[in-house]
């Protein structure tokens, strides 16, 4: 399981390129939960519904829905969710624009190494 916690991600580092870093993996969250949120709407699926029908565990969805960094999700759970929600995983792995001018910087502050 990957797991995300904001405690961990803002003590990183001092340097420019560990904070845009954090940026980037804040803002890659918050989209996958408001993509998955969209998906599950798009299906008419309550919480409870997708997660009887993924097996995962609601609470945890919730948590994924609401932005909270301290969730487990891994890439067989992203697969899970998009095979029941009828998408493919990059639907729900969609760079925002802010996330792909974050993407930007940060490649360019790393190639300055």
């Amino acid at each position: 399981m990957f797991t995300v916690k904001e405690e961990r991600i803002d003590s990183c580092g001092e340097n420019h390129r560990s904070k845009e870093m954090s940026e980037y993996v804040k803002t890659m969250f918050h989209q996958f939960g408001e993509n998955l949120q969209n998906a599950r709407n798009k299906q008419g699926l309550s919480l409870k519904q997708l997660a009887e029908k993924t097996g995962l565990n609601q609470q945890e969805l919730e948590k994924v829905e609401r932005v909270d960094l301290g969730t487990d999700i891994g890439a067989d759970e992203v697969i899970i969710l998009a095979y029941e929600l009828k998408v493919h995983p990059t639907v729900l792995l969609e760079e925002s624009e802010e996330a792909r001018i974050l993407r930007k910087k940060l490649n360019a502050a790393w190639s300055d190494k």
